[in-house]
């Protein structure tokens, strides 16, 4: 079901409701998605609609000054009246224009993404956002013209060396939900064929959409959420311009003592099996340009430093030769993504993602391996080890 709209003034239409419904899993997401754009930006913001097709959710920008794009061989017929027609990596459109960047289901058709994000960047003004959403599970459509599919890691890799900071990626939905999406396009998937077998086809088609009501149904039981139909990104132009590691502020998130990032893991792994933390102390000490960021989310600060100082002790880690650690108890801060994108870019070089979206950068199990190709390259600055 479509959650209520997130201002008063936004509220789908039945004909944007009936759109949705004919991709229910994908589409509900995305609405949801654009509703968020509609409730963030203040009225009479600038809004460009990259790649708009039919422009669907124009109707939900109506407090805004929306613009639209696309390219001159969209295959949607409204893709004919929108306001700038060009590719989505040269628009016809001024420099730092526009407050907000909304970019739906377009990146997966541009032959060159890292070009589109330069451009994106480009055309927000400083301070301004952009919103996309991409796929990751999804059958080839708008052939030829259809390139990738997207993960998160390759999101932030794109978005960061084109500028953008503080990256939110979320996952759009549950695995269940992608299932169910799939099973319901696949009539669409399989086609019609005149060899005496369309009989067969429709029958599947009759089980496929009740196994998808039934895949759905499962939605809740998804905790891990690695398998959506794709994901979301809200992400930053900086004031002022893209920020090396550098120039990350440490000491605003209680790093001021840590030097090279090697490692990030979750308290929960090193608990779990604290020989990872003596595995990962014979490969680094306190002499080694390297750091061990243990994090701990959604814990009571004072209780969880002192669960960690206590295994740091009894494993006899807390002298001057010990490998440099620090503990992040972080979680509820008044700005968590403000922290998530100091902490990440001192880690990774990278705006945030992985280190506070509820997936560990180090799993429990490999840990001291990690330790140990670390110790053996002598990782430097720019580099951080990844399993």
């Amino acid at each position: 079901m479509i959650a209520a709209a997130h201002a008063d003034h936004v509220r789908p239409s039945q004909a944007l409701l009936r759109f949705t419904a004919e991709l229910p899993h994908e589409r509900e997401s995305i609405l949801e998605f654009a509703l968020r754009v509609a409730a963030e930006l203040a009225p009479g913001s600038r809004l460009i609609d990259v790649g708009a097709g039919n422009s669907p959710y124009r109707e939900l920008f109506s407090h805004l000054r929306y613009e639209s794009t696309d390219w001159e061989h969209s295959p949607h017929p409204g893709a004919h009246r929108v306001d700038h027609v060009g590719p989505a990596h040269d628009l016809p459109v001024h420099d730092s224009a526009y407050d907000g960047v909304l970019c739906t289901q377009v990146l997966e058709h541009v032959p060159n993404p890292d070009a589109v994000a330069r451009e994106l960047y480009r055309i927000l003004r400083p301070g301004g956002r952009l919103y996309l959403t991409v796929p990751l599970a999804w059958e080839l459509h708008e052939m030829p013209f259809d390139f990738y599919r997207y993960a998160p890691y390759g999101l932030a890799r794109i978005l960061g060396d084109a500028g953008f900071q503080r990256l939110d990626i979320a996952p759009r939905n549950d695995c269940f939900r992608t299932l169910a999406q799939l099973l319901g396009n696949l009539p669409t998937m399989i086609g019609r064929y005149p060899d005496g077998r369309n009989h067969q086809r429709a029958e599947a088609e009759a089980v496929l959409r009740a196994m998808a009501a039934k895949v759905a149904s499962y939605s809740g039981l998804d905790s891990n959420r690695i398998f959506p139909l794709g994901y979301s990104v809200v992400a930053l132009r900086p004031e002022t311009g893209p920020r090396s590691a550098a120039s990350v502020d440490r000491d605003a998130v209680g790093l001021g003592e840590a030097r090279r990032f090697v490692t990030l893991c979750f308290a929960c792994d090193v608990f779990a099996d604290p020989r990872l933390l003596a595995g990962y102390a014979k490969h680094f000490s306190g002499h080694d340009d390297a750091t061990l960021v243990i994090y701990t989310p959604h814990a009571d600060p004072p209780s969880a430093s002192q669960a960690l100082m206590d295994l740091v002790g009894a494993l006899g880690l807390d002298g001057p030769e010990s490998p440099d650690m620090i503990g992040l108890p972080f979680i509820n801060t008044a700005d968590e993504a403000a922290l998530a994108a100091a902490v990440d870019g001192v880690l990774a070089r990278r705006p945030p993602w992985g280190a506070f979206s509820g997936r560990p950068w180090v799993h429990a199990g490999n840990l001291a391996e990690t330790a140990r190709r670390a110790a053996g390259g002598r990782v430097d600055s720019a580099s951080r080890v990844e399993t």
